[in-house]
Parts: C-alpha cells; sequence; structure tokens
C-alpha cells in the first residue's frame, strides 16, 4: 500500500549549542526536578484526509543527570492536548555527585488513524520516581504525516 506525504513539520528550540528556547519562552538550559513536567516542543500538522493514515514522530533532545542514582524519564507524545504516546528511558548514575552525565535521547512513535484536520502535536518530558535533569540541547521534534491508499 503506497503513502501519500499529507504534512511535514520540524521544530527546533535548540541546535545544540549555547542558548535555545523552549516553549512557554522557557531558555536552555534549563533544570527540571519531579514531579515537575516540561514541554519541550510542538509542531501543528494539517491531514487533509482521514483514516486510514498515519502519523509518524521522533524527538532527539541532549540531558544532563548529575545524580548518583539510575533514574526514569517518561517522554510523552500528545495530539491536541491528550498523551497518545509514552516511551520510557532510563538515565544511568555517573558514579560521582561531582560529574553530570550528558546524554542524546531519541524517541519515536506514531499515531494512527487520525481524524482529518489540523492537530497540534506535543512533545513532554515527565518523571516516574523523584529525580532531576538539567536539559542543554539540542531539542529536536518532527512530525511526518501520511495517508495510507
Amino acid at each position: 500500500m503506497p503513502a501519500i506525504l499529507l504534512d511535514y513539520k520540524v521544530s527546533q528550540p535548540s541546535n545544540g549549542m549555547p542558548g535555545g528556547v523552549l516553549p512557554g519562552d522557557i531558555p536552555l538550559p534549563v533544570t527540571v526536578e519531579s514531579p515537575d513536567q516540561i514541554l519541550l516542543a510542538d509542531i501543528g500538522l494539517f491531514l487533509s484526509s482521514g483514516p486510514p493514515n498515519r502519523v509518524e514522530l521522533s524527538i532527539t533532545v541532549g540531558v544532563d543527570h548529575p545524580s548518583n542514582d539510575l533514574e526514569t524519564i517518561a517522554v510523552e507524545f500528545l495530539r491536541d492536548d491528550v498523551v497518545i504516546w509514552t516511551g520510557l528511558h532510563d538515565l544511568e548514575g555517573v558514579g560521582d555527585l561531582e560529574t553530570e552525565n550528558f546524554q542524546i535521547i531519541t524517541a519515536t512513535g506514531a499515531d494512527f488513524d487520525v481524524p482529518e484536520g489540523f492537530h497540534v502535536y506535543q512533545c513532554r518530558l515527565s518523571f516516574t520516581l523523584q529525580s532531576i535533569v538539567t536539559i542543554d540541547g539540542p531539542v529536536t521534534f518532527s512530525g511526518t504525516a501520511y495517508a495510507m491508499t
């Protein structure tokens, strides 16, 4: 079954160089502690046809984890403010509290049979346990919408 490209968008609040601003005018780097959550990026996609279709989403984010403990973060994709996909990522402890552990995380998910029209997709980072991370960048969020014929 061939796929027809309907829309593609990318949001890059930070390319990994110093600076960058997340949605809500939050400058990078930013430290986030549980139970807080933070919106990393958002995009708008227009689907000119309804199901069958799919939207493929991908986020890449650079984080520091200045802790000795293994910590788990949740990367969530939302469509129109509703969570549609959650992935868990373990951040290894650094073994030395004076050392930061920079990691690049990439997560990919999909949304199937989306209603026709304009939809806002967001990527949010949250925590499963008591945690602290610093978001340094890069932050790149992309979405591609396809009609399945």
